[in-house]
């Protein structure tokens, strides 16, 4: 199940493949992904320039985060 959710994900967001490598498309729906976020705060880690603020990355991936976390919390209310 997660292979189906982050290796989409993971592709469409340029982590396997540089984003101008892929159809204009992927770069223009990339920072909709997290995963091209997290991409986005690991680039200055290897030297290499990142787009946005580190805030403005954390700040989505937390509440993406929050998001999935109230989804996980209703669902496991409705089976037990």
């Amino acid at each position: 199940m997660v292979n189906l959710v982050y290796l989409p994900l993971a592709l469409l967001s340029g982590l396997w493949l540089p984003l101008s490598a892929l159809p204009v498309l992927f770069s223009t729906m990339a920072p909709l992904w997290p995963t091209w976020h997290l991409a986005q705060l690991a680039l200055p880690v290897v030297g290499l320039p990142s787009a946005g603020s580190i805030g403005g990355h954390l700040l989505v991936l937390l509440a993406v985060t929050a998001v999935a976390l109230l989804l996980a919390r209703r669902r496991l209310r409705r089976i037990g």
